[in-house]
């Protein structure tokens, strides 16, 4: 859940653009997404969530000219996490999670961040879940690639 404060504007923009699609894919409660990174939230463990990390890979000089107009290519994949209670919820989880990455693989496979166009590909679930603190977690990843001007 978005708190309206102003962090890094590529996990901002990520956590809209994932609230976004999972109202669209028919994501509904308990579930939710949950900013785990810019807030000092702690997920109630009692009720299935979603969050996520942005792990980048870097960039590289795309294009050579003039001063301050070359754009950087930066990479790297956004992990999507499904948590819930062990027992609970597992079945719901799998299904969001594909209608997530089908949805993110379509029709929502870009969005805006500071404005420029991050472009989201490959989306992949990653095994069968594991224990994590006391909560079932599922993931996904994906990629992404956003051009920056500099």
């Amino acid at each position: 859940m978005s708190t309206g404060e102003v962090g890094d504007p590529l996990h901002d923009a990520f956590l809209a653009h994932l609230e976004k699609v999972a109202g669209i894919v028919g994501i509904v409660d308990p579930w939710r997404v949950v900013d785990t990174r810019n807030t000092g939230v702690s997920p109630d463990a009692g009720a299935p969530y979603i969050d996520f990390e942005i792990i980048s890979g870097g960039e590289k000089q795309a294009s050579w000219g003039a001063p301050r107009q070359n754009h950087q290519l930066e990479t790297g994949q956004i992990t999507i996490n499904f948590n819930m209670p062990l027992s609970e919820h597992q079945k719901a989880a799998g299904r969001y999670a594909w209608l997530l990455l089908e949805a993110l693989r379509t029709d929502h496979s870009t969005f805006e961040a500071a404005g420029r166009t991050v472009t989201l590909f490959e989306p992949i679930r990653m095994g069968g879940g594991d224990k994590k603190g006391g909560l079932w977690t599922e993931s996904m990843a994906i990629d992404y690639e956003l051009y920056h001007v500099g």
